[in-house]
């Protein structure tokens, strides 16, 4: 179910998406309980599922809840937490936090030069979020600034490869909820 779900996603047919969603997160709270890191990644894709629907209230109540599980289970640092504190950050730029958003979104940006390095693609996604909640201030130099530094980062990430899959360096640019850069 959670595959056909991520199919009607990509198809742009979201509404087919969250029903199964819905129901995929319903049986893995059923089995796997609530902290399950399995469920907890079904109440992040319908906390997506819900943004692209715009249920941006249902969203952020879900996100959330997904940070909390994330942060008790897996810790403040692990890859999974500072995803979902990005997703927070977004919601409430969406809803008009946007002092939230800029509090999260630069934890995450700290947190992911320390761990991951300035140049990685999750440290550019983190920073272009960033600039996406400056430009939600009408900051518009710091928006400016920071956005010229994030493409920087993904062009020299692209050109060289550093390693990367080219598949994790794209999503430097947009990830699943198609937030992209700014």
């Amino acid at each position: 179910m959670a595959k056909l779900a991520w199919t009607y996603w990509n198809r742009g047919r979201f509404d087919k998406a969250a029903k199964l969603e819905i129901e995929v997160l319903l049986a893995r709270i059923k089995i796997l309980g609530v902290d399950h890191v399995d469920t907890l990644t079904a109440m992040a894709n319908l906390a997506g599922t819900y943004q692209k629907l715009g249920n941006r209230d249902e969203a952020e109540i879900l996100e959330s809840k997904v940070l909390e599980g994330r942060r008790r289970i897996l810790g403040d640092n692990h890859p999974d937490t500072l995803t979902a504190m990005g997703y927070v950050a977004v919601s409430f730029r969406y809803r008009g936090k946007s002092k939230e958003a800029e509090a999260l979104d630069m934890e995450v940006l700290e947190s992911s030069r320390r761990r991951l390095g300035e140049n990685h693609p999750e440290t550019l996604r983190a920073m272009g979020r960033l600039a996406g909640t400056y430009q939600a201030q009408e900051r518009w130099e710091d928006a400016e600034i920071l956005g010229l530094k994030t493409l920087e980062g993904c062009e020299k990430a692209f050109s060289r490869h550093n390693g990367y899959h080219p598949d994790t360096l794209s999503r430097c640019i947009e990830d699943r909820r198609g937030q992209g850069l700014m």
